[in-house]
């Protein structure tokens, strides 16, 4: 039987693992503040980091199965070694479910945040116009008009 599939899987899962990790861990670095949104961004960080690890160690543990297969183990032994590769892949899934309705979530909080500071501008910039049009022009800006 034929090892490279499973290298190949492995290998792939491996770097794929690592590029997660290194791009969760960079985030988490960058990530500044305080408050819920803060705590929301570690929480995400450190189970993005999880999903990688797990990537990691799928990518491991799918080579070191198949190589292992082909010493023909207990049939018990080798069905609960998949069966825990696959509730690892399982969690994994769970683990990027929760983290995309939490970036979601997130999401919709930064947008109201940002219309809600728009509204106060709007408001603001209203304000001012309706002061200018209320007030008559001075000696000065006739002068700056010039009329």
């Amino acid at each position: 039987m034929s090892r490279i599939p499973a290298l190949v899987a492995g290998l792939l899962l491996v770097l794929t693992g690592a590029a997660l990790l290194i791009h969760a861990w960079s985030q988490s670095r960058q990530a500044g503040g305080s408050g819920a949104a803060f705590a929301v961004q570690q929480k995400r960080a450190r189970r993005r980091m999880q999903i990688a690890a797990l990537v990691i160690l799928e990518g491991l543990l799918i080579p070191a199965g198949d190589l292992w297969m082909e010493q023909r183990p207990s049939p018990v032994l080798l069905a609960a070694f998949w069966i825990g590769v696959l509730l690892i892949a399982l969690w994994i899934g769970l683990l990027a479910i929760v983290d995309y309705f939490s970036s979601r979530a997130l999401l919709h909080f930064s947008l109201e945040q940002i219309k809600e500071q728009q509204r106060v501008l709007q408001q603001q910039v209203d304000a001012h116009r309706s002061k200018k049009t209320a007030t008559p022009p001075t000696a000065e800006d006739q002068d700056q008009t010039g009329t």
